[in-house]
């Protein structure tokens, strides 16, 4: 969604698990691997021309994360989560990420 910040990750290929296809993504977006660990959140969200299905990981990044694709890339604190513009369907991510924080 043009404009708007967005983890790294995307689409499942045809034959690909969700392990494999984030791996594949987080090297095409950043250059990096990843050590995946335990699904966080499974969601779902319609937007007017489309209903999409999300599975977000913790992961542990290897390696030194750079835009591949020519995208902006930002470290931020969780708690700045909110003052950023991310896609309706990563609020319920945003939700469980500042309020571990809060702990």
């Amino acid at each position: 969604m043009e404009g708007l910040w967005e983890f790294p990750g995307g689409k499942i290929d045809h034959g690909e698990t969700h392990e494999v296809a984030l791996r594949r993504e987080i090297h095409e977006e950043l250059g990096a691997d990843v050590e995946i660990k335990n699904c966080i959140l499974t969601t779902s969200h319609t937007y007017q021309d489309r209903t999409v299905k999300l599975h977000f990981y913790q992961c542990r990044l290897i390696g030194i994360p750079k835009p591949m694709l020519g995208q902006k890339m930002r470290w931020v604190q969780r708690q700045e989560l909110n003052n950023l513009q991310f896609p309706p369907a990563d609020n319920a991510l945003i939700a469980i990420l500042t309020k571990t924080e809060e702990r």
